[in-house]
């Protein structure tokens, strides 16, 4: 499904150009890619004075990965991978880490919000929303200590994706390799989704350390059982194609 110009708007709640108390605009989930976009207003400070002087409203995006391979509590453990703000002056796009970088990047003409949603949020919505992007986005910050989406983006669609640090260890984001199984299942391709589910499960062993701690040995033993069904269900589907 791609977003259409004003499907967003719609989705938005009533009175949102008139309104500077928004927030929960719109959330989708395809892929096992979990996106939300919401409007807030935030007290922005003179860093010099730590003084607050004004309220401003910012677009925020956010994306999580769900991981079918990850369980805390009985459910899958969303990976968060992206925050972005705004910003409509310049109809850019930044992706932060921090809240307090949206000082630099906020929306203050709410007139232009209805704007900066088609041409800006949309188009950059539906790419980053394709399985393909996101799979080699988490291939790539995998081995990186700091990672900048491809620079076509800002060919295509003329906004600035400048990307988080990313806080991960190394060995943590080896997990991503869950995360990128979980999204080639959800599009149907099996042999990439298993290939990657092996790599999960090789750096699964690796890494793991028995320790003293009951619950954290139980909770390593039912992830990696949960693998191995993961492998032998898409080995099945396999034989079966």
């Amino acid at each position: 499904m791609i977003m259409k110009k004003n499907d967003l708007k719609k989705l938005l709640p009533s009175g949102f150009e008139n309104s500077k108390l928004i927030k929960h605009a719109v959330s989708l989930c395809r892929n096992n890619i979990e996106l939300s976009v919401r409007l807030e207003t935030s007290d922005f400070w003179e860093l010099s004075s730590h003084t607050e002087v004004e309220k401003k409203i910012v677009i925020i995006v956010s994306i999580e990965i769900y991981d079918k391979y990850s369980k805390l509590y009985e459910k899958n453990i969303p990976i968060h991978i992206i925050e972005a703000s705004v910003s409509t002056n310049s109809g850019k796009m930044i992706l932060v880490d921090e809240w307090s970088d949206l000082q630099h990047w906020e929306t203050d003409d709410i007139s232009g919000l209805a704007n900066c949603l088609d041409n800006c949020v949309i188009p950059w919505i539906n790419w980053i929303m394709n399985p393909k992007v996101m799979i080699e986005y988490l291939s790539h910050i995998e081995h990186s200590s700091e990672s900048q989406l491809p620079e076509k983006a800002l060919e295509k669609f003329e906004s600035i994706l400048i990307d988080i640090d990313i806080k991960f260890p190394k060995n943590n984001r080896k997990g991503f390799n869950g995360a990128i199984a979980s999204i080639y299942e959800a599009i149907g391709e099996v042999e990439n989704s298993l290939k990657h589910l092996k790599i999960h499960q090789f750096n699964t062993q690796k890494d793991y350390r028995p320790t003293k701690i009951e619950s954290i040995n139980q909770a390593y033993q039912e992830k990696l059982e949960l693998i191995e069904e993961g492998i032998r269900r898409l080995e099945n589907k396999l034989v079966s194609e």
